[in-house]
């Protein structure tokens, strides 16, 4: 076929150039070579900026799985996305995140959230009152509206902090003070007391054997002895408590002590008639503890003694029972849980149980559980009360537990 004038013939080793209009396939093929490099080259920083930040958003994590106080993120549609392990913990949150914040958080926080996220604000409270799995807690509380970096809300951040314990610490504290002050007057005036107190028991002896029996000044006489012998009872405690007491500690089976004191309220219950049915389980095995035996066996006393007299002579069961468990910082520990189904006592009423003269009981001296829990307390142990009224009451005392006897 001859060819026209517009197709000319090309020389030998050289290319006919593409027709005007059309790309050249070199060029393309330039092109689309540094696209791939530029490709690359943003794929390898996006790549690096993903683990960068991955590694942040992991180190974030570690920072507020190891803080002590619980932190919560609520997003602007008020689905709780992020909450650590404390606040997991805390306000009792199980499942996955996201979830919808009013079904986990207590009324008194999902207030606080909403006058946030409503007025724009930042909250803070020193003390909130929740009422969460262990009782009423102490929370402080510190809620405010995160912002981008156009200053646009994207959720709030809520910090809580338990100060429940802090609290009892202090309330302790200042107690302890109180009662240092206290306890130094007292034994001096019960001191004071006893020399009198002795000599008019004395002669009220005297006077008793010289009147006839049965007589009204005889019936007179014998009140006058059993008040002496109440208010020297009541100075004997108070030097008891007040007096610096040094534990002389021995290795002993506590079982083998409960059932020495069980004896003692078993005898007391049969005599007195009263209709309480006992129910006691020790464990099958030996319970070493470092104590001193004579003030754990007037501790116990005290204990079981309350628990009879709070039946007031009506029906009902009285317990005690023995378990193994741990210390907050896992040392082994003994409890032994003296119960009764007796009327209660008011919440209000626990902590002021142990204050020196505070009693229930009209002829109470108010004594008793203040020496408790001071005996316990030398041995390193602690005491606790769960009661409520018409509930009963159950006093635990935990005590370390000794390697063997």
């Amino acid at each position: 076929m001859p060819l026209t004038p517009e197709e000319p013939i090309a020389p030998v080793g050289e290319t006919v150039p593409a027709p005007r209009g059309e790309p050249d396939p070199r060029q393309l093929e330039r092109r689309l070579e540094e696209l791939t490099r530029e490709l690359e080259i943003k794929d390898r920083l996006l790549t690096g900026n993903l683990l960068q930040m991955e590694r942040v958003a992991g180190k974030l994590r570690q920072i507020l799985a190891s803080m002590s106080s619980a932190v919560l993120m609520v997003e602007l549609d008020g689905y709780l996305s992020e909450a650590n392990p404390r606040a997991r913990m805390l306000l009792n949150i199980e499942g996955e995140l996201p979830i919808l914040a009013s079904a986990v958080l207590p009324e008194p926080l999902q207030n606080i959230l909403d006058e946030v996220v409503g007025e724009g604000r930042h909250v803070s409270l020193d003390e909130l009152l929740l009422e969460g799995r262990h009782g009423v807690q102490t929370l402080r509380v510190d809620c405010r509206l995160v912002r981008d970096d156009m200053g646009n809300p994207i959720g709030v951040l809520q910090i809580l902090d338990d100060q429940t314990h802090l609290i009892h610490m202090e309330r302790r504290l200042e107690q302890s003070r109180t009662l240092a002050a206290l306890g130094e007057m007292a034994a001096s005036v019960a001191h004071e007391l006893r020399n009198p107190l002795g000599g008019i028991g004395g002669f009220a002896a005297l006077l008793k054997d010289l009147l006839e029996p049965e007589s009204d000044p005889h019936r007179y006489t014998l009140r006058i002895i059993d008040g002496v012998e109440g208010l020297n009872k009541v100075a004997t405690n108070l030097l008891t408590y007040t007096r610096p007491v040094e534990p002389r500690l021995q290795v002993l089976d506590l079982r083998q002590l409960l059932r020495e004191v069980l004896s003692f309220i078993q005898i007391e219950v049969e005599q007195a008639r009263l209709p309480l049915e006992l129910e006691i389980d020790l464990g099958l095995t030996e319970l070493p503890v470092r104590m001193d035996p004579e003030l754990m066996r007037q501790s116990f006393l005290n204990l079981f003694k309350n628990a009879v007299q709070a039946f007031e002579g009506g029906p009902g069961r009285l317990g005690c029972r023995v378990h193994q468990t741990r210390a907050p910082g896992g040392a082994a520990r003994i409890a032994v849980e003296v119960w009764d189904t007796g009327p209660g006592i008011p919440e209000n009423l626990h902590e002021k149980l142990y204050n020196p003269f505070f009693t229930t009981r009209a002829k109470g001296t108010g004594l008793g559980l203040a020496i408790v829990r001071k005996n316990v307390e030398l041995h390193g142990g602690v005491i606790s009360l769960r009661s409520k009224p018409g509930q009963g009451a159950c006093f635990t005392v935990q005590l370390p537990l000794a390697l063997e006897l």
